[in-house]
């Protein structure tokens, strides 16, 4: 053809602009991407030959060479969605329409494709001055043509277009009444005629009507678009109908969802279906209908809860994303639809892969959102939804506070009026309500829940669909307030806005409201007694059950409810059916397969306090199960930091659940089992990362390539539990931590796999399980150890005397509650690092006379002798307490202060205890080698002599000091050295593995130490504020730097509680290394540590015994 057209002169320009024209509408028949780029190419070629067209025809022929240009660009931005293809056919329009005169006959029809292109535009970035120049343009236009030009029609049509984007962006109803009026003019133009304009009108003004409905929900408007799109589709030739049948889809949908007619619902499946089929050869259109398809099964799903409609959709929705162009346009919005289907069949699944999927595609639809695009409130609100989910899983607070900041984004972006106006409201007053309950408890986020609620109920007038579920939330915010401030007011409102909400809906979510109800219900009985409230609870919580499947989320949790609403009705009716009935719910809830970590734990606290009161007891496996699905839950957070904040942001039921079992257990005479349960509940962040070295020598002797795959598997572990927290603020970052959470998904499945071939292996049955008291036991082996359990059931003490006792002792603690360790422990944290000693001396006495005597007569009644070293192992609040300097601290009572009884060391498990006597020294470096690190400031004067003490031990003696004592020097020393003395300032963050030493040049954070591996460690001595005390919120988690320089390898540690007084710096170090070296460095004994600090301490009481804050403010850790 260009051959051809190569030896042509004279009518050059036409035959290519014809060339051009011809490949066009192949293109558009065949969707071939050659034939449109061959169309541009010449398209281009005929604009350089205008120079050569006769000066009569050039302007004519520019107008034609430049509106064919444009076309030909929006079809290719149409196939590829590449935006320059777009702004290409606008500048080509602009082009033509100031080179045409308007008595052209085209001219009409370059100023529509003009606006039609802005309109587009507009939808693409958002722009609204794209949108003001569309109707502006036309709208001059069209003042400049006769009443009867037939040329009206087409720009009526684009000017109601564009009218109606305007709408769906400003939500101005004066705009889409223009629209669609200027839809009815047309038609009444064309009524008598079988004519393609009038066809679009009528298509456009359902299209109107659908949308007037979603703003007012009148359903006069929604009957008008589905009756119009039927009589669309009963046209013989009608080149839209894959468009008309979607759109009549959509209504039906939307109908089925405000009426819970069955049969609209099947109907519009099938016209889904129809227009799937149709739409084959058109690329673009074959995958927006997969898109409307899978939209449709995923909405019909609400209805059917057929997993299969879901998976369907899934199905579809990857294959419009595989059909389309990498960055398309619609491929982006597939993501969107995508996510949002893959978020629904986790909820009903629960597999959190699908969780994972959606937020990954959510967030690149969201990141293709530029701040002024319309569907960015829209990605923004999708993605929120998807990290509320997640953060009922893993409980990071990031997900709940970045969810509650991206509905906010979502409201402000959106127009005053907008139609999706309730929707954002709605969505934010749910976040906000949830950030409340489930984390902040600030009543400013409950108040403003309540207002925003109230807001999203204006917009919902009598007969909207949506009016049931906003009630259903102001209900919630209602009763949360009541629960907070105790107003009955506030429940008898929400009460009477569920029932409104029940009055009102027939949709299939109707259990939601039954179950609200129940519930709130259930707490009127309590405070008002009447029991009509307790049995249609009852009748609403069993209804609500027969509402949804067996497998549903919220079984679990109606189960409970169900199982408490028995137990209140049986003090009425007094049957001991009822007490049977409730505890089989107890049970179902439980063990169901389908129970989230949370609602499994509350299940099993309420079963506790039921089966206490009831002369019952709850199986210890379901203590055990309610840890593993703790640690679970937890473990499921790649990052240890995270782990801990997973923790933090937990409820409270968690945290206590190890000390409740071995409560329940230690009054059931199962002493060993208590020991048990707390070893395992307890420091689950150190356990698990302990797991990670854990030694495979014996594996190794039995199945090396098993051992190597195993001990991979924990080092990916390992480093994806060290990694540090990320700036979560844009796409990369974002997506980078979501792959982390896969990553470690996947890897810890690995594992598993990888641990139940192991014990597969004969001797190897309870390979990494959890710790049996056989082997606890072992950790007495240098002297008693105390642990003491601290709950609301009761507070006691297990002593394990030797390595060989068959059963610990116990120690009841009749004196101590919980409670009062609680109002103990505040007094404590403002008397701790004081100058005065008053009212140390009064918790130390407290201490004693509760919980410290009755453990010192067990054993002097074990005749465990005088001056002998012990190991305490708290809980709790306890956990902050200086056990190691309980007394009463009175001239006539010298044998009632513990430190002149007995040495007291302390161990955060009995495991890591165990671990720290495991001699695991090359026999080549088993010569001491000291390292003192210092770092002095202006307000540690005392750190140049306290190094000078340690120096003058002897050549063994190392230093890094000043410049020297970088972080990274610091970290290389670690390897070398068996003893470590730092002297430096340290501070202990309310993010604790971001604790750190102080040193040149920066810092050496608790991070950093944990990932070392420190062969030739024994000892360490931390001479800096704040080492061993960990936060208030998870104290058995003992998070601290004494701890850490335990898990690194150093067996034996001394710590601080609180601030240190400089001066102590040099005179401890000289009677603690003077006891440690007394014999010379060749005897020198890291198990001597314990003894010699408490010779040192003794030393500084003796000294200064007026400060008792200086004194008690040094603990040990370890063996």
């Amino acid at each position: 053809m260009r051959a051809i057209l190569t030896d042509l002169h004279e009518g050059r320009f036409d035959y290519v602009n014809l060339v051009a024209h011809m490949l066009q509408m192949r293109f558009e028949a065949l969707h071939e991407t050659d034939d449109i780029e061959q169309s541009i190419a010449f398209c281009m070629e005929a604009i350089s030959l205008l120079p050569e067209v006769a000066a009569e025809r050039r302007s004519a022929c520019s107008h034609m060479a430049h509106t064919g240009l444009a076309v030909s660009y929006i079809s290719r931005f149409e196939a590829l969605g590449r935006l320059e293809d777009l702004n290409d056919s606008i500048a080509q329009y602009a082009m033509a329409v100031e080179l045409g005169p308007q008595s052209d006959g085209n001219y009409c029809k370059s100023v529509s494709g003009l606006a039609a292109t802005l309109a587009k535009r507009f939808e693409y970035l958002g722009t609204t001055d794209d949108l003001h120049r569309a109707v502006s343009v036309v709208r001059a236009c069209l003042a400049s043509l006769d009443e009867d030009d037939v040329q009206r029609i087409t720009l009526t049509l684009t000017l109601a277009d564009a009218l109606e984007k305007s709408f769906n962006q400003s939500g101005s109803l004066p705009e889409l009444e223009e629209a669609m009026d200027l839809y009815r003019a047309v038609i009444a133009v064309r009524a008598q005629e079988d004519h393609s304009e009038m066809v679009v009108a009528v298509a456009n003004l359902a299209t109107a009507h659908h949308s007037r409905y979603e703003r007012l929900h009148e359903i006069d408007d929604l009957n008008s678009a589905i009756n119009m799109n039927k009589v669309l589709l009963s046209l013989e030739e009608n080149p839209g109908r894959p468009t008309v049948l979607n759109n009549l889809a959509n209504a039906l949908i939307t109908r089925f969802e405000e009426t819970g007619d069955q049969s609209d619902l099947k109907t519009s499946l099938s016209y889904y279906r129809d227009a799937l089929n149709i739409n084959r050869h058109n690329k673009v259109d074959h995958a927006l209908a997969l898109v409307s398809m899978a939209s449709g099964l995923s909405k019909s799903f609400v209805s059917t809860s057929r997993i299969e409609d879901l998976d369907e959709a899934t199905s579809y929705c990857h294959q419009a994303v595989s059909i389309l162009a990498d960055g398309h346009r619609h491929q982006l919005a597939a993501y969107d639809t995508l996510a949002n289907i893959l978020r629904q069949r986790y909820r009903f699944l629960g597999r959190i892969r699908d969780l994972e999927d959606a937020l990954v595609y959510g967030r690149r639809y969201l990141a293709s959102c530029r701040p002024q695009d319309s569907g960015r409130p829209s990605a923004l609100a999708s993605v929120a939804d998807i990290l509320l989910q997640r953060f009922h899983c893993f409980c990071l607070a990031g997900d709940l506070e970045q969810a509650l900041n991206y509905r906010l984004e979502a409201l402000k972006l959106c127009p005053p009026n907008h139609r999706r106006q309730f929707e954002y409201l709605y969505g934010l007053a749910f976040v906000v309500l949830e950030v409340y309950i489930l984390y902040s408890a600030n009543p400013d986020h409950l108040e403003a829940a309540l207002e925003n609620y109230k807001q999203a109920l204006s917009l919902c007038p009598e007969g909207h669909c949506a009016r049931p579920r906003t009630l259903s939330g102001l209900a919630a915010s209602y009763s949360a307030r009541f629960k907070r401030f105790q107003r009955i007011d506030d429940l008898e409102t929400g009460i009477c806005l569920l029932r409104e909400a029940i009055a009102l809906s027939a949709a299939p979510s109707d259990y939601s409201y039954f179950n609200d109800l129940a519930v709130d219900l259930s707490i009127r009985f309590d405070h008002l007694g009447e029991v009509a409230d307790i049995k249609e609870a009852i009748a609403l919580f069993a209804r609500a059950k027969d509402s949804i499947p067996s497998v549903h989320p919220l079984q679990p949790r109606l189960d409970r409810h169900l199982a408490s609403a028995y137990l209140k009705q049986a003090k009425i009716d007094s049957h001991p059916v009822l007490v049977s009935t409730a505890f089989s719910f107890f049970e179902a809830s439980f063990y169901s397969p389908v129970s989230e970590p949370w609602t499994a734990v509350h299940t099993l606290t309420d079963w506790a306090d039921a089966a206490q009161a009831h002369q019952r007891r709850v199986p210890f496996a379901a203590y055990s199960r309610a840890m593993e699905l703790m640690e679970q839950s937890v473990a499921a957070t790649p990052m240890a930091n995270l782990q801990h904040e997973a923790l933090m942001a937990a409820p409270e039921a968690w945290r206590t659940i190890a000390m409740d079992a071995a409560a329940i257990a230690i009054a059931a005479g199962h002493f060993s089992l208590a020991v048990e349960l707390l070893e395992r509940g307890r420091a689950i962040l150190w356990t698990r990362l302990r797991g990670y070295r854990a030694s495979l020598e014996r594996l190794r002797d039995v199945n090396d390539p098993l051992a190597t795959r195993f001990e991979n598997v924990s080092k990916q572990l390992e480093i994806l539990a060290f990694s540090r927290s990320i700036a979560r603020n844009t796409l990369e970052p974002e997506l980078h931590f979501d792959g982390m959470i896969t990553s470690k998904r996947v890897v810890q499945e690995e594992r598993e796999t990888l641990l139940n071939e192991i014990r597969q292996l004969e001797g190897f049955e309870h390979f990494m399980r959890p710790v049996p008291y056989k082997a606890l036991r072992c950790a007495a082996e240098g002297g008693p150890v105390v642990l003491i359990n601290c709950s609301e059931l009761r507070c006691d003490a297990l002593i394990l005397r030797d390595h060989e006792e068959p059963s610990p002792f116990l120690v009841q603690l009749p004196e101590a509650t919980l409670s009062g360790l609680k109002e103990l422990n505040q007094e404590f944290t403002k008397a701790r690092g004081r100058d005065s000693s008053k009212q140390l001396v009064s918790v130390l006495r407290t201490l004693w006379k509760t919980v410290v005597q009755p453990i010192v007569m067990k054993l002097q009644a074990l005749k465990v002798p005088h001056k002998t070293r012990i190991w305490w192992c708290p809980t709790s609040f306890l956990c902050n307490f200086p056990l190691h300097a309980a007394g009463m601290y009175t001239k006539l009572e010298p044998d009632a202060n513990l430190p002149n009884l007995f040495i007291s060391s302390y161990t955060p498990t009995l495991c890591a205890l165990i671990q720290a006597r495991i001699d695991k020294r090359p026999n080549a470096h088993d010569h001491i080698q000291a390292l003192v690190i210092g770092h002095s400031t202006a307000d540690l004067p005392a750190v140049e002599p306290e190094i000078a003490e340690i120096r003058a031990l002897g050549p063994f003696v190392n230093t890094l000091v000043e410049e020297a004592a970088t972080p990274l020097r610091v970290l290389g020393a670690l390897q070398q050295h068996s003893y470590m003395h730092f002297a430096c300032h340290a501070i202990q963050r309310q993010k604790p593995f971001e604790s750190a030493f102080h040193l040149h040049d920066g810092e050496l954070q608790l991070l950093d130490i944990v990932q070392a591996r420190l062969p030739r460690a024994d000892f360490a001595f931390l001479s800096a504020c704040s080492t061993a005390v960990g936060d208030s919120v998870t104290p058995d988690e003992a998070i601290h730097l004494a701890a850490a320089m335990q898990f690194a390898g150093f067996r034996s540690v001394v710590g601080t509680l609180w601030k240190m007084a400089d001066e102590d710096g040099p005179f401890v170090a000289r009677e603690f290394y003077g006891h440690i070296f007394r014999a010379g460095a060749a005897a020198a004994d890291y198990t001597d540590a314990a003894a010699a600090l408490h010779g040192a301490v003794r030393a500084l009481r003796k000294k200064d015994p007026q400060s008792i804050s200086r004194w008690i403010n040094f603990i040990h850790v370890g063996a």
